[in-house]
Parts: structure tokens; sequence; C-alpha cells
């Protein structure tokens, strides 16, 4: 298998403007006039009691400039994440604009997969058990069931749509997400003489 290409972003403009749900931001590939984008949906979401996480969005489709995208929908989110201020604090976070949260973005069918929420159970249980949609059979005779929760922290009946990772997120896990896409996707390498 091909060992995945890390692409790093890099400092576009440092800030300390307050962050508001609906926030636009734009994230550059290093040595590359190519820019990817994200959403702020909720700057109050929830994460082991840690202060504010921010809940966000990350879309699939760059741009080589930096507009005001108008693609920002369901189909074009690349992964959901829980992030923090240092983004922008560190620059390579930057708001452009803000475009309201709609109710479509708070009614997509998203979950962070938490094995902190995950139960112990026996063979017996799996058919009732409320996580059953995702059930691990472990080599030593072990069943753990994982769950899905969403930015609130409260736990799902099914496994979502559009699925990460339960954990707070820094600016360079975006550079991951997006060298993860870009690895799946060699025809928008090409596209952008990234390869």
């Amino acid at each position: 298998m091909k060992e995945i290409k890390h692409y790093e972003t890099e400092e576009i403009e440092r800030s300390r403007k307050k962050i508001r749900n609906g926030d636009v931001f734009v994230v550059k590939i290093k040595d590359y006039e190519l820019y990817f984008y994200g959403k702020v949906i909720d700057v109050n979401a929830n994460y082991n009691n840690i202060t504010k996480p921010i809940f966000i969005f990350l879309y699939k489709t760059p741009t080589t400039k930096i507009i005001t995208p108008d693609n920002m929908d369901e189909n074009d989110i690349m992964t959901i994440m829980l992030s923090n201020q240092y983004g922008w604090r560190c620059g390579h976070f930057k708001t452009i604009c803000n475009i309201p949260v709609k109710n479509e973005e708070l009614s997509v069918d998203y979950g962070f997969l938490s094995t902190n929420h995950g139960n112990w159970i026996k063979e017996d249980e799996v058919e009732s058990h409320i996580y059953n949609h995702e059930i691990l059979y472990l080599k030593d005779g072990r069943i753990i069931a994982e769950a899905y929760v969403d930015a609130y922290n409260n736990i799902l009946d099914h496994k979502p749509k559009i699925t990460s990772r339960y954990y707070l997120s820094f600016y360079n896990a975006v550079s991951e997400e997006i060298s993860k896409y870009l690895h799946k996707n060699p025809d928008i390498k090409r596209k952008y003489g990234l390869e």
C-alpha cells in the first residue's frame, strides 16, 4: 500500500478575534497556492469538560485562491472535528466570512466514535445491546460495543453517515485529514499539481 504523503498547512494570518458560529475559514497547503475550507458549526460543543471546544466541518473542494465558497453542503463535507482556538491564534486558520449556520447543517447525520463510551458485553447480549451497530470481537474472546456521540457528548443510537474519532483536534489534525483525503483522491492531487 502506498504511503500517505503528508501535506502541511502554513501560517496565513494570526488572529485573536472572537470565533463565532458560521465563521468560514481557510487553510493553505504549504508551498502550494491551494486552499481548503472549514466552517464553525458551534463554539459551545462539549468534550470531556474542556472549555468550549469548537465543532467544525472541513470541506473537500479546494480552490487556488481564497473565495467565498458556495458549495458548503453535506455532500462536500470531508470530515467533522472538535477543535480549539489555537488554529486561529497561530495563523493556520484564517476566517474569511461568516455564513450563518443553517438548519440543514445542524441536522447532518454525524457522530464521533467514542471508545470511552464503549461497554464490555457478553456474547449472548450482542443482539439486544443498544450499540450493536459497532460490535468488535476481540481475539481473546471479549466483545466491546463502541458508541457514537454527537458534539455535545450525547450517545447516538445508530452509526451515523459522517463519522470521525472522538478527540480534541489541533490545527495539525486538519492537515492530516486533508492528506488522507488527497491520498484517496489522486485525481485531485494531479489536478492541482501536488504529485
